[in-house]
């Protein structure tokens, strides 16, 4: 799991990995909290355990795509990096090749943009 706090500090961008159960089966999931949110946790995720689970909606969900999109570690999914542009403004950078299932645009008054992250290797 990692997290990135807005510039204001009301609201953190949060990237982790959640196991469906098939070998190699590994989506990374991105949604944004607010100071009283709790991290989601459902079985498999790789978010730590909170109460009350699952509470909120990912805004980002890809996964690698057969292959096509390199995972950051093995048993990981794909690369998202997430960077705050302003306190309402919202950057996740990650591998076109990944397959897309969830993609949001805004949430909770922040602006979400998407890009291309291009990195060496496979």
């Amino acid at each position: 799991m990692r997290s990135r706090s807005s510039p204001d500090g009301v609201h953190d961008a949060v990237v982790y990995g959640q196991d469906c159960g098939a070998p190699r089966d590994v989506s990374t999931h991105a949604i944004v909290l607010t100071l009283s949110d709790a991290v989601p946790s459902r079985r498999g995720s790789k978010a730590i355990s909170v109460t009350p689970p699952d509470t909120l909606s990912p805004i980002l969900v890809i996964e690698y795509n057969r292959g096509a999109a390199p995972e950051r570690f093995p048993g990981e999914g794909p690369v998202v990096d997430a960077t705050w542009l302003a306190r309402d403004s919202l950057v996740l950078q990650f591998d076109s090749r990944a397959r897309v299932l969830r993609r949001e645009s805004t949430v909770r008054g922040v602006g979400i943009r998407y890009a291309s992250l291009i990195r060496a290797g496979p």
